[in-house]
């Protein structure tokens, strides 16, 4: 509006005006997810993957559910842990562990140490010609060996086990975001070898005792399932050296249960095939890169069932910033 001056009417320039502070709360939750609110997650695709202007807040809602979905949680704490790696050593020593320990048990409690191990193994996968004759040669012990286990040998076995059982302690603390223990650690890590034997032999007393059709390996499946899944419980609790709730490590225990005979189950399908292709293939070798395979599959599963107890115990949220501090650290370091 214009002001009279000396009776003309001067126009004034408008006044400035300042745009309202953002709210703090909006900006905070549009940066949850890593993006403006503004900015549609589908415009991040690629164009062939690009919907028209009415389909962006369906394609929007369907990638933020897909992203805070629990397979997707778990599989991405698979990857910030290292899951591959992670399984890949496990697998490694269990290999260097559990096989001499396998065939020293058998050679103790057979009365043809010669070819316990390999005969039980043949017959367990249904083995003939060249891969039972490649079995028997790479387990078999020479007629003339004498003694079960030496000192020597016996040290070596136990450190092998306590290996073992240490890289899936670090698995464990690593999934939870965890401080390793150290001696006390290692004080636990022997606790674990004696779950792991323990779980070992019942397992071994079950499968002899329930053999026969399809309905008894049925009934031997889900009995290996309900027995592993209270060692599995018992043996993270104490490779995590009582820092985590029982009920927090059960989803994990009752995966690695049923995951466990699940591939028990699968391996007596699949493993016969596979080792008889391999020792055709590669000879005795062959039968060690079967073996080496089914063991990275039994570590994977151990691995995500370490993420499913983390994301599904409610504790998701307060160990994320540990577990990303823990792979910054160790990024980092020289």
């Amino acid at each position: 509006m214009g002001v009279p001056i000396g009776g003309e009417a001067v126009e004034r320039p408008p006044e400035a005006t300042t745009p309202p502070a953002p709210d703090r709360a909006t900006e905070h939750a549009a940066q949850d997810d890593g993006l403006p609110r503004n900015m549609p997650l589908s415009s991040s695709l690629p164009a062939f993957l690009r919907r028209p202007a009415t389909a962006d807040s369906r394609v929007d809602r369907l990638l933020r559910w897909a992203l805070s979905s629990l397979p997707f949680r778990c599989l991405t704490r698979f990857g910030v842990i290292g899951g591959r790696d992670r399984a890949l050593v496990l697998a490694g020593q269990a290999f260097i562990a559990f096989i001499p320990l396998l065939i020293l048990v058998s050679a103790i409690a057979s009365s043809n140490p010669q070819g316990a191990l390999p005969d039980r193994m043949v017959a367990r996968f249904h083995l003939s010609g060249d891969a039972a004759d490649a079995v028997r040669t790479l387990f078999g012990r020479p007629p003339d060996s004498r003694g079960a286990l030496s000192l020597l040998g016996a040290l070596m076995l136990l450190a092998s086990l306590l290996s073992f059982t240490r890289a899936l302690q670090r698995t464990y603390e690593a999934a939870w975001g965890l401080v390793p223990r150290g001696l006390r650690g290692t004080l636990n890590g022997l606790a674990g070898i004696a779950l792991l034997l323990s779980q070992i032999l019942l397992l071994s007393i079950f499968a002899s005792l329930l053999s026969g059709g399809v309905g008894v390996r049925a009934v031997s499946t889900v009995v290996r399932a309900a027995v592993s899944i209270p060692f599995w419980l018992a043996l993270q609790y104490v490779l995590l050296s009582r820092r985590v709730p029982w009920r927090a490590l059960l989803p994990g225990a009752v995966v690695m249960g049923i995951g466990q005979s699940l591939i028990s189950l699968g391996g007596a399908v699949w493993m016969p095939h596979l080792i008889s292709t391999n020792a055709t293939r590669y000879g005795t070798i062959g039968v060690t890169f079967a073996l080496l395979s089914w063991l990275i599959i039994v570590a994977a599963a151990i691995v995500a069932g370490a993420a499913v107890s983390v994301e599904m115990s409610g504790h998701a949220a307060h160990t994320a910033s540990r577990v990303s501090s823990t792979v910054h650290d160790r990024r980092v370091s020289p």
